[in-house]
């Protein structure tokens, strides 16, 4: 099958996802261990967030997100929370089971940073077919 299309990413300056991005970028995968550092120098090493989307043809079935975040991380798919890991945290990894019907999705993923260490990692697999 063709690689799924890249994520659209924007880096932000603060906790909150606020405001204008500092940094916007496509990023073919999301894996990322900063350990103490941060994206890019545009981005503060502590005390920033980050999202990225991206939409794309699902086939019938039911689909495992899988994400790890050191601190916060959280998973919308067509604009519904299915995880939420929205807290100050070592790297913790949470999953969901996520059922969907043939067509176009979006999936989105929000992370912040506090401080210390700085893990956002997504991992997507078909668990069923529908």
């Amino acid at each position: 099958p063709d690689p799924p299309p890249p994520f659209t990413a924007e880096d932000f300056d603060n906790l909150y996802l606020a405001g204008t991005p500092v940094l916007a970028r496509m990023d073919a995968d999301l894996d990322f261990d900063w350990g103490s550092g941060s994206p890019d120098p545009a981005v503060p090493a502590n005390g920033f967030s980050a999202r990225w989307t991206r939409t794309q043809s699902y086939s019938a079935g039911t689909y495992r997100f899988s994400v790890t975040g050191d601190d916060g991380i959280r998973v919308l798919v067509d604009g519904v929370v299915v995880v939420d890991g929205w807290f100050y945290q070592a790297p913790t990894t949470y999953s969901a089971d996520v059922p969907l019907t043939p067509g176009l999705h979006t999936v989105v993923v929000e992370y912040f940073e506090f401080a210390g260490g700085a893990v956002a990692a997504l991992r997507e697999s078909k668990v069923a077919d529908g």
